[in-house]
């Protein structure tokens, strides 16, 4: 079996959210799995603006996102459709986290 890599990058509709802590991140990351997001469209990142990707094949946390670093730790979704980006919206909301902003390709708020 080929196992196929993409790189993340954002789409016309993103949503990004910052949590407390990575377990936190981890259950918004396995929550938008779980309602249909490829993991290639998930992100995830230190506010340092440290990066890592989630691929399904890798459960752990990405190496370069330090689990024993305090601070918040942000998860961004990207989808051109925007129902998808409501839905997305929607289940973020119920994990409590510190902000939630839905941003365009630029970064710029929505």
């Amino acid at each position: 079996m080929v196992r196929r890599e993409s790189r993340w990058g954002p789409a016309r509709r993103n949503l990004v959210a910052s949590f407390r802590s990575l377990t936190q991140a981890r259950r918004a990351m396995d929550t938008l799995e779980a309602h249909g997001f490829d993991a290639a469209a998930i992100r995830l990142e230190r506010a340092a603006g440290r990066r890592g990707r989630r691929t399904p094949a890798t459960p752990a946390p990405p190496r370069n996102v330090d689990p024993q670093r305090p601070g918040p730790v942000t998860v961004a979704v990207g989808s051109d459709h925007p129902e998808k980006v409501e839905q997305a919206q929607e289940a973020l909301r119920d994990l409590d986290p510190i902000e939630l902003q839905r941003v365009d390709e630029h970064g710029e708020p929505v």
